[in-house]
């Protein structure tokens, strides 16, 4: 899913493995993380990583402006319940 992302997010030229990915993210702290994903996909049933703690350091990355900051697109649905002024 996260390279499914990286492709979305960089269409002309997308990272072609999760060590490219963390790469083009550039993050201290994210960039371990995504190493042990990459590991534990290729190591042995015992490896494990902490999904939990991955996405809490993810989800600010995830939105369209590259990570700068989360961004809140509007939605093309209306709204369920409108407000009345």
């Amino acid at each position: 899913a996260l390279i499914d992302w990286g492709r979305a997010r960089w269409p002309e030229d997308p990272p072609l493995g999760i060590a490219e990915l963390a790469s083009r993210l550039d993050d201290r702290d994210l960039s371990p993380a995504l190493t042990a994903i990459d590991r534990t996909i290729y190591a042995p049933a015992s490896a494990e990583w902490d999904g939990p703690a991955l996405w809490k350091m993810l989800e600010p990355r995830l939105g369209t402006d590259g990570g700068a900051g989360t961004s809140k697109a509007a939605s093309p649905l209306p709204e369920l319940y409108p407000e009345r002024g």
